[in-house]
């Protein structure tokens, strides 16, 4: 975006946003001070800054849409309550994948059908990688090597899927996931799945 104008304050951002520009800041509070925006997206990944992002937008009065599972697992029944005593919504992002799962879960719910499993595909995983073997990628699109890791090495996708732990009532298998490497159809996955569960714990899933 080459037209963006920086916005140094939030008289400067509703001043843009008001002529149908552009407008970008380094600074949150800008948008904390905003008249024109009730919803924020904190989108970072971190959670150190993204809490405390989390915590002025909530503290300004503004909605809130985490798209930050790190920050969500971590602090995220502790917004919840700063967000109820402000009065107003903290939510995750419809579209990320604990969003996306939550709402497979309640329409099979809504079909009269109880869950049993509440997996994530990734097309890349790989516990082994670490922040020095991603250096490379996360220099070429502009990110810590330590943030790339966690996309790939599985951390990541545990923060996700804790998420929806938490939020359903489901458990994990064990810690850190299994993170089974499947060679067949995602339409097989489920009687895969079932057949890897039986055969390592005797029990029905």
């Amino acid at each position: 975006m080459t037209d963006a104008v920086l916005a140094s304050d939030a008289a400067r951002l509703d001043e843009v946003v008001r002529a149908r520009a552009h407008a970008v800041t380094s600074d949150p509070s800008v948008v904390c001070g905003s008249e024109l925006f009730g919803t924020a997206v904190e989108a970072t990944g971190h959670v150190g800054y993204g809490a405390a992002v989390a915590e002025a937008i909530i503290g300004a009065g503004k909605h809130l849409v985490l798209m930050n599972a790190e920050l969500d697992a971590t602090v995220g029944p502790l917004l919840r309550r700063r967000a109820v005593a402000a009065g107003v919504v903290l939510t995750g992002c419809d579209g990320d994948q604990p969003g996306v799962q939550l709402n497979l879960i309640r329409f099979v719910e809504q079909l009269g059908l109880v869950p049993r499993v509440a997996g994530n595909i990734k097309g890349l995983q790989d516990r082994y990688r670490n922040p020095t073997t991603r250096a490379g990628f996360a220099k070429a699109w502009g990110q810590t090597p330590s943030t790339v890791t966690s996309f790939a090495d599985g951390t990541k996708i545990s923060f996700e899927q804790a998420l929806v732990a938490n939020a359903t009532g489901l458990t994990v298998a064990r810690r850190g996931m299994i993170g089974i490497e499947y060679e067949v159809h995602v339409d097989d996955v489920a009687t895969t799945w079932t057949t890897w569960w039986t055969t390592r714990t005797g029990a029905a899933r």
